[in-house]
């Protein structure tokens, strides 16, 4: 986070692969960076305090990363999306805009 420029700096991303969670640099291989929403500023700042730049933002359950799999067990996904139009995956665009993808 750099709260002085109003920005998250995203650097890197973490993914299920062979043999388990994979990290590697963003997609196009540099930084991104993201305007922080003057509503999540609080948030954010709750999120980052005591953590290092390089700590993970948002975390599972039992303290590791935050993944799909670990977003459907804490929330039962399946049974709250069972009998609506939405696939029955986390990351897709009915869930995250709140429309059927």
């Amino acid at each position: 986070m750099d709260f002085g420029k109003n920005l998250v700096v995203i650097r890197r991303q973490v993914f299920p692969g062979k043999g388990g969670l994979v990290t590697k640099p963003t997609k196009s291989r540099k930084e991104r960076r993201v305007p922080i929403l003057e509503p999540l500023r609080p948030v954010l700042e709750r999120l980052t305090e005591g953590k290092q730049p390089e700590d993970s933002l948002l975390v599972g359950p039992k303290g590791g990363y935050l993944t799909t799999a670990t977003v459907r067990d804490a929330t039962d996904w399946d049974s709250m999306v069972a009998g609506s139009d939405c696939p029955t995956s986390p990351g897709t665009a009915c869930a995250t805009r709140g429309r059927p993808g």
